[in-house]
């Protein structure tokens, strides 16, 4: 008896499995991203938990921060800082820090708030 052979094209069978094992490899092979530099980003939140130690502690505290250009800002025991400022983080924003409360707003650089 003559054994049928096909050689045009794959089986059904050998089409799911090749698709299978391909799904389960960009399944799992993580895809490759350029990580931006976000440090300035958390300026406000490491300036909140200074700002928080100071109150709960009750005592002053400096804090100085690599993003703003290593300016010293002192806060007292009420969580009130010592002066005004304007500061320019690595990334190029403007943080206008207030007196009293000590609040914090963020500016693109150029832009003005009235």
């Amino acid at each position: 008896m003559a054994r049928l052979t096909s050689t045009e094209g794959f089986t059904a069978a050998e089409a799911c499995a090749a698709t299978l094992v391909v799904s389960v490899l960009a399944l799992t092979i993580p895809p490759v991203r350029m990580l931006e530099d976000r440090s300035a980003d958390l300026f406000a939140d490491r300036y909140l938990l200074n700002q928080s130690q100071a109150m709960a502690e009750a005592k002053r505290i400096t804090f100085t921060d690599e993003t703003a250009g290593s300016t010293a800002i002192s806060f007292n025991g009420k969580g009130n800082v010592s002066r005004a400022m304007t500061l320019t983080l690595s990334d190029g924003r403007n943080v206008v820090i207030e007196l009293g409360g000590g609040r914090l707003i963020f500016r693109q650089e150029g832009s003005r708030e009235r």
